[in-house]
């Protein structure tokens, strides 16, 4: 892993070029890095765990977090990322950080995700659009074909058994809630398959 080749005709950047990176501070122009190159790019599938960083310093008693706070507290590394997938979903009250995280990934998007902590478990099903195909262009390069993934369709929140309880919101393409069903007892229709985990 420490070592790696990358051939003339891959289109990396040279050695001695480096990589650009985002800045440390807010509103500044991206740094240049010289000689290093991103190793691994993840793309993600199948199921994924998240554990609670205990090591991070604790949070004042004083403090107020908000609901992106609580969600990522502990999770420095990763809750951003993760909060990202659920933040147009503002129906998920929570009171405490989870303990760990299970998010299960099909085409480098979160299908489900699992919260677990010492009191409750909360399960959350996102589907979306079909992809669509289209044509990414680089200067002095030819064009390549992409998939690019479809937007968020609906996210649903489900109870132990995988059925439908809370709120199940529905999205258009251009990500306004479109439809919001609340569901006081648990419920699920025959035909429909909810989650990708069951």
């Amino acid at each position: 892993l420490n070592t790696y080749a990358i051939s003339a005709r891959d289109g990396a950047p040279r050695p001695e070029l480096g990589v650009m990176v985002p800045p440390f501070a807010m509103g500044m122009p991206q740094q240049q890095i010289p000689g290093s190159h991103t190793l691994v790019e993840y793309r993600k599938e199948g199921e994924w765990v998240y554990y609670k960083d205990y090591l991070r310093p604790p949070v004042s008693k004083d403090a107020t977090l908000s609901r992106e706070g609580i969600f990522e507290l502990g999770y420095m590394h990763f809750g951003t990322e993760l909060y990202a997938n659920i933040a147009s979903y503002d129906h998920l009250e929570l009171a405490v950080s989870y303990d760990s995280m299970h998010a299960a990934y099909a085409d480098d998007r979160m299908v489900d995700l699992f919260g677990f902590s010492s009191r409750e478990q909360d399960h959350l099903s996102f589907s979306y659009y079909p992809s669509f195909a289209g044509f990414h262009w680089q200067p002095g390069s030819r064009a390549r074909k992409l998939d690019s993934p479809g937007p968020l369709r609906q996210v649903s929140r489900l109870d132990r058994e995988g059925k439908l309880i809370g709120v199940r919101e529905d999205y258009d393409r251009a990500g306004r809630a479109i439809r919001t069903e609340r569901f006081l007892v648990p419920y699920k229709r025959e035909e429909e398959e909810v989650g990708a985990l069951h």
